[in-house]
């Protein structure tokens, strides 16, 4: 779903906004198609893998993994909080933290995209670890 997500936002061009390019407010006044299809497909992503981390960390706590359990809960806590600063940063009651949009989105990513990677590298290390009903 993430990865579906991310297709999806690398084919629709967002829209421009938080002073980016220069000259642009703020706060967006108008948006476009584009922009609207950037931002749906964007919420597979932003949604997705913190819920993914939050089934992961379910998943390890099941079998007595607590470091990873904590890891992966921890993760999607910070991705969820994160990215709701980054969105508030959006609403005209709070234009002191517009400019902080872009670089709240990119903690968000930046934490994402560690624990999957780190999910991987676990992954490869211990491939009995990955569930696979019904083959051997």
């Amino acid at each position: 779903m993430a990865g579906i997500g991310l297709i999806g936002a690398g084919i629709f061009v967002t829209d421009p906004l938080n002073g980016y390019p220069p000259g642009t407010p703020l706060i967006p006044t108008g948006r476009t198609a584009h922009g609207i299809l950037h931002d749906l497909f964007g919420i597979p992503f932003f949604l997705g893998l913190p819920i993914t981390g939050f089934v992961f960390a379910q998943r390890f706590a099941r079998r007595g993994q607590r470091g990873w359990a904590a890891y992966s809960a921890v993760s999607g806590f910070a991705m969820f909080t994160v990215f709701f600063f980054a969105r508030l940063s959006l609403r005209p009651s709070f234009e002191e933290m517009a400019g902080l949009f872009g670089l709240f989105q990119r903690i968000t990513v930046t934490i994402g995209w560690a624990w999957l990677t780190l999910l991987a590298v676990y992954m490869l290390k211990d491939p009995s670890d990955i569930q696979t009903k019904g083959r051997k």
